[in-house]
């Protein structure tokens, strides 16, 4: 039997990863597939590449509370939507996985 912080651990993890699918989805379908493995995320405003802290899914975008942190240009809340729908599916995913494998 896991202990409930491994539990929470596993289904946190499994919303993260969830969350970081649904956000390069958006991506692929911004850029298509094989542009989306090349060059590096733009802001839509001002065109300047975006630094890893803000390409983290969901956190960025509650910290930079929705707007370019150079611009202020608006995020759209359709890409925290989708992050947000990924963490949810990729938490439920995990507890799945978890009931299947404690049988």
């Amino acid at each position: 039997m896991m202990s409930t912080a491994a539990f929470a651990m596993f289904v946190l993890l499994g919303a993260i990863a969830g969350a970081a699918v649904a956000s390069y989805s958006g991506v692929v379908a911004g850029r298509g597939w094989r542009a989306s493995t090349t060059g590096r995320s733009l802001c839509d405003g001002c065109g300047r590449p975006l630094r890893w802290w803000e390409l983290l899914p969901v956190a960025s975008y509650l910290a930079l509370r929705g707007r370019c942190s150079r611009c202020a240009s608006r995020i759209p809340p359709s890409l925290l939507a989708r992050e947000l729908a990924g963490a949810v599916v990729g938490g439920c995913l995990a507890l799945v996985v978890m009931a299947v494998a404690g049988r």
